[in-house]
Order: C-alpha cells, then structure tokens, then sequence
C-alpha cells in the first residue's frame, strides 16, 4: 500500500514538474494577474509530492550529496535572508519564488533519472519552445499580443524582449539536442523546425542575449562533430573559445566597438555604446552597494528599495539610468550578493562549481541543458535571468537538477539509466 502512493507521489510530482516548466514563460508575462505566485505554487507542490514519494519507498537512492547540500543551504539562506529583511512583503514575495526554484531543482534533481522521465522530459521542452517560439512568430505577423512599448520586437509571453530572449538562451540548445541527437525523424523535423523559429525569434527580440545564445547552440554543435569525429570537433572547439576571446577583447577595447556594430547589425537593436554605458553605470551602483550590504544581504526583492542610497551625485550626460527605476541589477552575481550577501554569493557559485563538475557523466540531453546553462551563466555578468526573470529561472534550476541527478556513480548507471539519443 505505501509502495503505490510513493509511485503515485513521484508520478504526480514529476507531471506537476512538467506544468512548472510550462507556467515559466507565462509566469513572466502579463498574460493574467497571478502567473508569479502560481508558479511559486507548482514549485512548492512538486516538492511536497517528491518528498512524499522518497518518505513513503523502501530503498531511495540519493546521488551528488554535495549538489544536493549545496541546495538546502541555498534554501535556508534564503529564509533568513527574508527574516532580515526591511520589507517583508517583498522578501516574502520573491524569496517565495526562490525558494520555489530550488525546490524544483532539488525534485528534479530525484525525478530525472531513468531514460523514459529524461526523454519525456526533453520532448516536453522542446514542445513548449516550438509554442513559444510560434506563438513569437503570430504576434511578429500581428496577430498576437504584443506585451510591448515597441510592437517591432517579440515578447512572446514576457514583458519585456531581452526577458524572452534570455529564455531563448535556454531553448535553443533543447531544439538542437532534438534534432542532433534524438532517435525518432519526427522529432528530429521539430527540432530543425523550432531552432529555426527560435533564432527568427532571438532576431526579433533584444540583441543582448544573441551572443550568448549562439554561444550555447555552438557548443551543442561542437558536442555533435565531436561524437561523429573528434579531431574536427577538437577543432570546432577551439574555435569557440578564440571567438570567445577575441570577443572579450573586443568589447574591452571602446575605440572597436563600432566593428562590433557592423557585425551585428543584422539583429543589434542598440549599439554598443548604447548597450555598455548605461550598464557600466548600474554596474558601479551596484559594486558600491555590495559593498555596504549586511551580512544576510538586503533581503530578496529589497533590491528595489536599497540602490537609490547609492546613486551618483549627479547623472551622466544623456540617458543615465542611475536615476531612473532600477528594479534589479542586471547582473545574476551583483543581484544574489546585495539581496542575499556575500555569504549568499558563495553558496550560488558553489552550485554553479557542482553543476558544472556533474557534466562530466551526462547523456546528451543533460550536455545540452549545460550548453544552454554555460550561455546564461556567462551572460549574467550584463544581465540577472537565473535570479530575476521567473520563466527563464524555472528552466534554468530544472535543468540543473536535471544534470546533477544524471551524475552518478558509474557503476549504477546502467541499472537506472542511459542515454536516450543514438550513436
């Protein structure tokens, strides 16, 4: 009797764990008033229904013990953070959804093991990408809602474009594992057919996401040539990480920037000077209030609240966003260091460590969130799509758990799962 509740629990949780990643991009949007809070829900009740699952059987087995301790901290950090907080309402508000996110990857971390849950679970993806991305398509042609000030660019079901084509991030390299590596031609079709949708979209919505983006499909790429030969794919990812280089030293140097420009032009909705000044400016306010933040940090969705102290004296010529509503800092690390402190920091960048040591041992399903991963992590240095934007967030800590459930101990890898894609 109590063996077929924990199965009914763990069924439960893990279909409840699909819908969570599914409200994700409507929790962002404006669709309707309570897409938040109800995704804070799922997260919640996708845990109540694992935990129950993992009481209720006779042998669970736990796997990545550091991922998981990681976690728990990351939770009760949380807490107090909130406990501490100046205004309740709001640490209450967004550390709920935090602590939502987390619950989810620590389930998903139990659920995503055997080879049936990690295939359903990628077709899952893949489908809500292939609605995401048509549905950006139908508002694009002007039929859909356009959640916008500026009806030239997609929104999808986000407020804004640079939230929607952070999510991209994340999606695009689903479309590609589908389409490089699963077994089925139907599929492999959906796969071609959503990644070209998606990069149509990231086109159309904000060009901040677009390098990392690309950088998170090429890896996907280079895993594939590397599997069919790897000498080229040694090349393919060398390749990368000089692009990756020359890029950084690019950027870096003011005087380049308008080549970046004339590279780009084909999707860059902002130049560069407009794109890297204004967040030079946020970014010193947000270096000067890291340094004055206390030890439990200011409390998540504080952040609002406590920046203002650390405005310049004066603005900038032109736009200067230091005095305009900065509601979070566009930059994960600056963002998880002033609402939860340099204590907080660490524990985040330790599961950022684990997560990526777990791709050691993945299947190519979990090879591919970590592409999609690797892109957002990195693009939270300019922006805060793991910590702030809900639907972005909700793939993001379902995919780590996704990775580290898969790291296993090699000699058990064969009685609970294998990879899903062919040779």
């Amino acid at each position: 009797m109590l063996d077929q509740i924990a199965k009914t629990s763990n069924t439960l949780s893990f279909l409840l764990l699909l819908l969570f990643v599914a409200w994700g991009p409507i929790a962002q949007g404006s669709v309707f008033a309570g897409g938040q809070a109800i995704i804070t829900i799922l997260g919640a009740l996708v845990f109540l229904f694992c935990i129950l699952g993992v009481a209720l059987s006779k042998r669970p087995r736990f796997y990545n013990l550091p991922w998981i301790t990681s976690i728990v901290l990351m939770i009760i950090w949380i807490v107090l953070s909130i406990l501490h907080a100046q205004y309740s309402f709001a640490a209450f508000q967004q550390g709920g959804l935090l602590v939502s996110m987390f619950l989810a990857a620590l389930s998903a971390q139990y659920l995503l093991r055997t080879v049936s849950r990690r295939n359903i679970f990628g077709l899952w993806l893949l489908l809500v990408g292939t609605t995401m991305s048509a549905y950006g398509i139908i508002q694009k042609m002007g039929y859909g809602k356009t959640l916008t000030v500026d009806p030239a660019l997609i929104t999808s079901f986000y407020y804004n474009p640079s939230h929607f084509a952070g999510y991209i991030i994340l999606a695009l390299p689903i479309s590609l594992w589908a389409l490089l590596f699963h077994k089925s031609i139907l599929t492999k079709v959906l796969g071609l057919a959503t990644s070209v949708a998606l990069f149509y979209c990231l086109l159309h919505t904000s060009s901040s996401s677009f390098p990392a983006a690309v950088l998170a499909s090429s890896i996907v790429f280079t895993l594939w040539i590397w599997r069919l030969f790897r000498p080229l794919g040694f090349i393919f990812a060398t390749s990368i990480v000089l692009l990756v280089g020359g890029s950084v030293w690019l950027i870096s140097d003011q005087q380049k920037w308008p080549l970046i420009d004339q590279a780009l032009k084909f999707s860059q909705k902002t130049s560069m000077s407009g794109f890297v000044l204004p967040r030079k400016r946020i970014l010193e306010q947000d270096l000067k209030a890291t340094q004055h933040t206390p030890l439990y940090g200011v409390g998540p969705g504080n952040f609002v609240y406590f920046m203002p102290k650390f405005r310049p004296d004066k603005a900038d010529k032109g736009n200067d966003p230091s005095f305009k509503l900065v509601n979070y800092a566009h930059n994960d690390y600056f963002q998880v260091a002033i609402e939860l402190g340099k204590t907080g920091l660490a524990i985040y960048l330790i599961i950022i460590t684990l997560t990526l040591l777990s791709g050691r041992r993945q299947d190519m399903l979990g090879a591919s969130l970590l592409s999609g991963l690797t892109g957002l992590w990195i693009s939270g240095l300019y922006d805060a799509h793991s910590t702030v934007i809900a639907g972005t967030m909700a793939w993001a800590w379902v995919s780590t758990g996704a990775i580290a459930g898969f790291s296993i101990p090699s000699q058990d890898h064969a009685a609970i799962t294998a990879p899903v894609e062919s040779k």
